[in-house]
């Protein structure tokens, strides 16, 4: 009695469609990692197959603008309409039907692809849709799967202490110092000079931090000075000097910056 040939499913296909000569190349590895045919198919970096992704026609009223999906819940999607006119839409994928709306962004045709957005899950019933966009404060919409989708501007939460819990990017470039004309605790008022160009007048009212310290700037005189509002008490500081000298390379050992 013969044996019952012993047939494996293929589930490597990183090989991708296969060339019609390598028909009866059994024994090329790469017959055993192909497909004959993968028309609308793309290989996973699995090596699996996906049915390619297309497009479809789904909104006459959004030619030209930019359409994205979110999913709050699983199998609970939602279009994301950005319009070329400044306009968000929200749309039920399940019925095409739009559940939300406002305008008066400011992107437009030219430059909706320079929308970011991220989606947070606050809880397992809120998902927040966070809007990013040059110039733009960030806004929030909301879907918590009982009122309809809310929309409020993003801003940072406040800490214990009362300050923003905003983070921070280096402003200064590397060399460039800020000195402070004094010390103290919250509320004291301390003048800053820079060893080069740094403040810009778009810098009043914004937080800045020196040396873990965090301070509010109150005015801009030039790129070099400014005034600012102690939001903590100012961590104590010494000035030491010490002779330079220079390695064998004639490298300073002493860099500007550097923890000693």
């Amino acid at each position: 009695m013969p044996l019952a040939a012993i047939l494996d499913a293929q589930r490597d296909f990183s090989a991708g469609e296969l060339d019609a000569d390598m028909k009866r190349r059994d024994d090329v590895p790469m017959m055993k990692a192909g497909a004959r045919q993968m028309a609308d198919w793309r290989v996973l970096n699995s090596g699996l197959i996906q049915q390619r992704s297309g497009r479809r026609f789904l909104f006459a009223a959004a030619l030209g603008s930019r359409t994205d999906d979110v999913e709050v819940a699983p199998g609970k999607i939602y279009h994301l309409c950005f319009g070329a006119d400044g306009s968000i839409r929200i749309i039920d994928a399940a019925t095409n039907i739009q559940v939300f709306g406002n305008v008066g962004y400011p992107w437009a045709a030219g430059t909706i692809w320079q929308i970011v957005w991220t989606q947070v899950k606050v809880s397992l019933a809120q998902t927040d849709v966070v809007v990013c966009f040059n110039g733009m404060q960030p806004v929030i919409f909301s879907y918590d799967g009982v009122t309809p989708w809310t929309t409020s501007l993003f801003a940072f939460s406040v800490g214990a202490d009362g300050i923003p819990a905003v983070p921070f990017l280096r402003l200064a470039a590397p060399g460039a110092t800020i000195t402070p004309s004094g010390s103290g605790g919250a509320g004291t008022v301390v003048n800053l000079v820079a060893s080069a160009a740094v403040f810009l007048p778009a810098h009043a009212n914004t937080y800045f931090r020196w040396a873990n310290t965090r301070m509010r700037i109150t005015a801009v005189a030039d790129s070099q000075h400014a005034t600012a509002t102690l939001l903590e008490q100012m961590n104590p500081t010494q000035q030491l000097t010490v002779t330079a000298r220079t390695g064998a390379s004639g490298t300073p050992i002493f860099i500007l910056g550097q923890s000693v």
